[in-house]
């Protein structure tokens, strides 16, 4: 079948062309329509967002659940004819990866399903504005509209955000996920959090780059990135965790400047007009090759240190031993060094008050109160759950209980008998949950707990000798 976009004859039957990525049948956006129900009619169309990477988004309800808004979009499956049945284990595969990714800049996936031949998931709708609205573009008659524009420091706190989501995915297991498609109209600002949110992952695209031999696409959405936002190595059929992170300084670029690296890719003319130091973060994201270039953590380190330095005189927030921090990082890895400060700081509103006057970070700020109105009770528990929404990537506590056994010798039944065990939360961070018992005759108190890094608590035993 020949390439409509490129010319390249593919193989017969074959979906989607092997060079440049463009489909090659009737997408399948031309046969959803509003009110069509889907899944045996779990989920009813409502309109159509937008077209992604990956094939046409749309807004649909829900009706096994309230109505519930949510986004189904389909998932690009490569395949040569006689694959089928590989495709489809390749898609549940990739399906169950995007559903364990849990972090605040990735909407939640709720199912996947397969239709009439194609396969969808289904996602968090999220609501709110994308990037893409704050930069000039070409309307339908071709005449250049000008964007709202953005100030250079929500940009930075955006790019903030985006690289703890890109530090996220580089960590999972077993092989990091690369979205080899991040630009502004594929980062939304949620309405209600104010949070930066990396959608259209469409699937982790780059695990099949390499068995292809596509590239970006200059005129339109790809599975293999967009020109201008694309790095080198992409057009080699390579992604690896630093792709995205030089898709992110582009797309900063662009916001920062209104210059549209789609026109010019991989120059950047514009970069002069930029603060010195500002300047050569981005230049050493734009790194072309991938091992000149930053990774996300360094990034986000990096662009932390400048917006503390363009605060001016940003009053720091003191911890105990003279310690202070100036940036959110600073305050994670102190507050956890420092729990019960840190609880004592979150709790009585300083902690907010710095976030919000002195840092100027709302969105951080709104979380701790979050975790205070969640937790009102629970200090250990409302710490944990805000320092872990900055920081998924905080290991799980390791909890060590003593005595491992007890002898009690023999009981007679209807007879009790009492011990005690201790315990201990080792951390890294707080530890909360129930204890439960498999057998009736064993009771445990208290049923639930709430730790702080090397705090313990006492559980009594009770032992109710039975008849045998």
């Amino acid at each position: 079948m020949r390439c409509p976009n490129c010319g390249l004859d593919n193989t017969a039957g074959a979906r989607f062309c092997a060079r440049c990525g463009a489909e090659l049948v009737a997408p399948v956006r031309d046969s959803l329509q509003p009110g069509q129900t889907m899944n045996r009619g779990q989920y009813r169309v409502t309109r159509r967002l937008g077209k992604g990477g990956m094939g046409a988004i749309y807004l649909a309800e829900n009706t096994q659940a309230f109505n519930r808004p949510c986004v189904i979009k389909e998932m690009l499956a490569y395949f040569e004819p006689g694959e089928e049945h590989e495709a489809r284990q390749r898609f549940e595969q990739e399906a169950r990866t995007l559903a364990a990714l849990k972090h605040p800049g990735i909407p939640d996936m709720y199912g996947y399903f397969s239709e009439r031949g194609h396969n969808y998931i289904v996602m968090e709708y999220i609501e709110g504005e994308n990037l893409e609205s704050f930069v000039s573009a070409e309307d339908g008659s071709g005449e250049r509209v000008r964007g709202k524009g953005i100030k250079a420091e929500e940009v930075v706190r955006y790019g903030v955000q985006i690289c703890r989501v890109l530090d996220y995915l580089a960590q999972v297991k077993p092989e990091p996920v690369v979205h080899c498609d991040i630009k502004p109209a594929n980062i939304i600002i949620d309405r209600n959090s104010q949070q930066a949110v990396l959608v259209d992952f469409g699937t982790a695209k780059a695990r099949y780059l390499r068995s292809l031999l596509g590239r970006p696409d200059q005129d339109r959405d790809s599975v293999y990135g967009t020109v201008g936002y694309a790095p080198p190595e992409l057009y080699r059929g390579q992604a690896v965790p630093k792709s995205d992170v030089f898709s992110l300084a582009a797309t900063m670029y662009h916001l920062l400047t209104d210059d549209d690296p789609r026109d010019h890719p991989f120059k950047w003319p514009q970069m002069e007009r930029m603060p010195a130091p500002l300047r050569l973060i981005l230049q050493h994201a734009l790194a072309n090759e991938v091992d000149d270039r930053l990774d996300a953590d360094q990034f986000r380190r990096q662009l932390e240190a400048h917006r503390a330095s363009q605060a001016g005189t940003i009053r720091p927030i003191t911890f105990p031993e003279g310690n202070l921090a100036t940036t959110l990082t600073g305050v994670l890895d102190l507050s956890l060094r420092y729990w019960d400060y840190a609880r004592r700081i979150l709790y009585d509103g300083s902690l907010d008050a710095w976030l919000r006057h002195a840092l100027h970070d709302p969105v951080a700020a709104d979380r701790a109160a979050e975790a205070i109105k969640d937790h009102p009770d629970a200090p250990n528990a409302g710490l944990d759950d805000f320092l872990r929404g900055l920081n998924p990537r905080i290991p799980a506590p390791s909890l060590a209980l003593s005595p491992r056994s007890v002898d009690l010798n023999t009981i007679p039944a209807g007879r009790t008998a009492v011990a005690t065990l201790t315990l201990t939360n080792q951390g890294p961070g707080g530890s909360r949950g129930r204890v439960e018992t498999s057998v009736p005759w064993l009771k445990v108190s208290p049923a639930t707990y709430t730790l702080g890094p090397n705090e313990s608590l006492a559980l009594r035993l009770v032992v109710t000798g039975t008849q045998r």
